[in-house]
């Protein structure tokens, strides 16, 4: 059994995991995973057979002993990053069995899930993790590790393993959306003309290097959850059944297609979060509005099929789905059978295929496909299934998906019993964008136009509107605004954060008089200029606004905080 060694070749500190540790929500969690560091130690083996890895006890030499130091450090990275999406890892087992899925340290060689679980529908499956193997096989001793080194790699590979139990994949770590396939143009028909050579994302937990092969360096750097890890996570939350549609049948020509309402499966998330920056207040009466969580919003859709067959022994027709798209979105496609859940999902596994049809003629013509490639069989190192990532649509319209068995285009071994069968869609488009905390007019800084709306909006619950994390919107959510955001403090009536006899002279001219607005010295919203909003500015008379009242406070924001920004854009954005 190896010790934790306090000395290390990859200088992760604690001081800098540290920084990335936030505690995350345990309720309302979509999946709880359970991290068993004991069972193997104790020489007590569950025998449970994980896909990928060696069942049984290791070798001495490859069970490491990880310190209650090192344990709970890989609990909090971990929830304080994949946490972020309602998931949950625990140091110990679930009290019921069966109860949520256990991830089982020092297990077998290597690192592997029970199978790629989209939608999460098998809540108690595991996986299995033996790090001294994988520091083996990078040729990198393990007595050279500092106990940090263990943990965040121990964090990432479970991390990757466990979002493997949520439907992740490798490509998922192709990024981030828009940058296009991780292949050649050449090897889709005809010629992909969108973006190539995406790279896989080494700070995503999907990532190859995550998970303990490739490269060893990625092993040992902090991740983050890629954006179409994220979609994934989205679709897999509990009542989600608005992104899922089930096959009608029938649809085994174009004309017939069946028609899947993507705007149905409308979605919007904070990502990644960011801590509010400082103010700027290098331009009196305006500052660029702070930077806050990038907001990932898009739609996305499964539908669930089956091949039928066809009308010749061995065949099986096609199915097709139409959909209407915008010239310029990004959109993904993969379809999945074997691969679920270790292809125990399903009893009829089929081989699948995707072609993307252009319905603007009457006779559709393939538009994008990878017949002998990475994008309609054994893509992404094995694992079975086709995908078109990031095709970028040339014209605003219908097109029409085919999927089909990939057999006719397959060069490779025979593959019996894998043809027809039951499948699954994924299709979605998504784009990140600056969120913008206050300005609610979007003209992409903040001035007193917003300061107005905001204060027009008093008394409402509108989320839009609500900076404070109180239902309601008030003067809490007015003091916000002015002092974390603009860097100002009631009494400044002009927004060049002074308050001074500018200030004084507005107050005066609109004295008594009612709906003079911020501007006109009301500066407690109550709809009149009085002596409450003389004394207001009396009280902060001098202020010159080159320091913040108060200062910002660096963090990630409670998901009621974030609830404004995301109303910004919950509809897709559509061309205009």
């Amino acid at each position: 059994m190896l010790p934790s060694s306090p000395k290390g070749v990859f200088a992760v500190s604690a001081a800098a995991l540290s920084a990335l540790l936030i505690t995350a929500s345990t309720t309302d969690a979509t999946q709880t995973f359970y991290l068993d560091f004991d069972t193997v130690i104790d020489g007590v083996d569950d025998g449970s057979f994980v896909p990928g890895v060696t069942p049984g006890i290791p070798p001495a030499d490859e069970i490491y002993a990880y310190s209650p130091e090192q344990r709970s450090l890989i609990v909090e990275y971990l929830n304080s990053t994949i946490g972020l999406y309602d998931i949950v890892y625990v140091d110990g087992l679930p009290a019921i069995p069966g109860a949520g899925s256990v991830i089982q340290m020092n297990k077998g060689f290597g690192a592997g899930a029970e199978g790629i679980d989209f939608r999460n529908l098998d809540d108690d499956d595991g996986a299995g993790v033996n790090m001294v193997s994988i520091y083996k096989f990078l040729s990198i001793p393990p007595e050279s590790l500092s106990i940090d080194d263990v943990a965040i790699s121990t964090a990432n590979t479970i991390g990757h393993e466990s979002l493997h139990l949520m439907g992740a994949r490798h490509h998922d770590a192709y990024g981030p959306i828009g940058t296009g396939i991780g292949t050649f143009p050449t090897d889709f028909t005809p010629v992909y003309p969108g973006p190539v050579g995406a790279p896989m994302t080494d700070i995503h937990f999907m990532s190859a290097h995550a998970g303990g092969s490739g490269f060893g360096a990625g092993l040992f750097t902090p991740k983050f959850v890629g954006e179409r890890t994220a979609i994934k996570l989205e679709v897999a939350k509990p009542f989600s059944d608005a992104f899922v549609d089930a096959e009608l049948g029938g649809n085994n020509a174009v004309p017939d297609a069946q028609f899947v309402d993507v705007d149905s499966g409308g979605f919007l998330m904070p990502y990644p979060p960011h801590p509010f920056p400082e103010p700027d207040r290098s331009t009196p009466g305006t500052t660029p509005a702070p930077e806050v969580p990038v907001e990932l919003t898009g739609v996305a859709k499964v539908v669930t099929g089956s091949f039928d067959p066809g009308f010749l022994p061995d065949t099986y027709a096609s199915d097709y789905y139409e959909f209407f798209g915008f010239a310029g979105e990004a959109w993904t496609f993969e379809v999945m059978s074997k691969i679920l859940e270790g292809g125990d999902r399903y009893l009829d596994n089929a081989d699948p295929a995707i072609i993307i049809l252009d319905s603007a003629t009457t006779l559709p013509v393939p538009y994008y496909t990878d017949p002998f490639g990475a994008g309609n069989d054994d893509d992404d190192d094995g694992e079975l299934g086709a995908s078109v990532i990031d095709l970028i649509l040339p014209f605003t319209g219908f097109y029409t998906i085919e999927v089909l068995v990939a057999g006719p285009f397959y060069s490779g071994p025979p593959k019996s019993g894998m043809d027809g069968g039951s499948y699954e869609l994924f299709m979605y488009t998504a784009e990140t964008t600056t969120a913008v905390l206050g300005d609610f007019n979007i003209d992409g800084v903040l001035t007193i136009d917003d300061l107005d709306l905001l204060i027009a909006a008093f008394g409402s619950f509108d989320p839009f509107y609500e900076l404070a994390g109180d239902p309601e919107v008030n003067d809490v959510d007015l003091l916000f605004w002015l002092e974390m955001l603009f860097g100002t403090v009631p009494g400044d009536a002009n927004l060049d954060r002074k308050v001074d006899l500018l200030d004084l002279s507005a107050l005066a001219s609109f004295f008594g008089l009612a709906e003079a607005g911020w501007s006109g010295g009301d500066f407690n919203a109550d709809g009149v200029t009085d002596l409450l909003d003389l004394s207001q500015l009396a009280s902060a008379f001098g202020f010159d606004g080159s320091e913040p009242l108060i200062a910002p406070t660096p963090g990630i924001p409670e998901p009621s905080s974030l609830m404004p920004l995301g109303l910004l854009m919950l509809t897709r954005r559509r061309a205009q």
